[in-house]
Formats: structure tokens, C-alpha cells, sequence
């Protein structure tokens, strides 16, 4: 007989949506006192879009600096390594209306990554190919 092939099923817990937020002030370019308040205006913005319509106050969300470069075909971002304000948060609850992530608000031009799906999240955060 032939290769036997069984069936499974893996349930992933714990699992995190990631954003990355470009902010509209390029981070670097200004020093000192005036990025800081400019980031503080920005986690504030981004706090009161995912609070408590998206996600619930009591869970919460995690927010970093990181740099990426940018790889994709839109040219409103820029392609060069650039600071992005990093967003996590349990991937049991939705990302951010479209028209937001697109349109930007007061202190961001736009959220990137809204439109990954678990799988991809997981898939790039662990390394896995295949």
C-alpha cells in the first residue's frame, strides 16, 4: 500500500495583528522636545481610534518605534528606511476601517499591514516558509 496521510488541526493562540503607522512628521527630522510631543500626540490619536471601538480598554494594545524600509508599489510611501510607529494587539479583533488606514488622520498618513490576515502575521513574525 501506499503512503498513509493523516488530518490535523492547530489551533494558534495568542496571536498578535501588527500595524505599522506612518506618522506625518518624518521621525529623525526633528529632535528633542518637539518629536517627543509629536509621538505622545500621535500614540494619543492612534489610542483613541483602536480604544474601546476596536479594541477593549481592559486588553489594550503595545506600541514601538521601529525603522522599515518600504517595498510595494504606492508611491505615497516613502521607499527609503523610515520610522514607523508599531501596533499590536490580540488578532481576535478587527484592524481599522479602511478609509482610515488609507486616509490618515490628523498625526499619521496612513496604516500599513491592515490588510493581513492572521495566517500572514504569523507566518512572518515566526519565519515560516515553506
Amino acid at each position: 500500500p501506499g503512503p498513509a496521510y493523516q488530518s490535523c488541526c492547530v489551533e494558534v493562540t495568542n496571536n498578535q495583528r501588527s500595524l505599522l503607522v506612518l506618522p506625518r512628521m518624518r521621525l529623525g527630522k526633528v529632535a528633542g522636545a518637539a518629536e517627543r510631543r509629536f509621538l505622545f500626540d500621535l500614540y494619543g490619536e492612534i489610542k483613541r481610534l483602536l480604544t474601546p471601538s476596536i479594541v477593549p480598554e481592559a486588553e489594550g494594545f503595545t506600541a514601538d518605534l521601529v525603522t522599515r524600509p518600504y517595498a510595494f508599489g504606492d508611491p505615497g510611501v516613502p521607499r527609503e528606511p523610515t520610522r514607523y510607529l508599531r501596533v499590536r494587539y490580540d488578532a481576535k479583533y478587527p484592524p481599522p476601517d479602511r478609509e482610515v488606514c488609507s486616509g490618515g488622520g490628523a498625526t499619521f498618513e496612513r496604516i500599513l499591514g491592515s490588510g493581513a490576515s492572521a495566517t500572514e502575521n504569523l507566518l512572518l513574525d515566526r519565519d515560516i516558509m515553506g
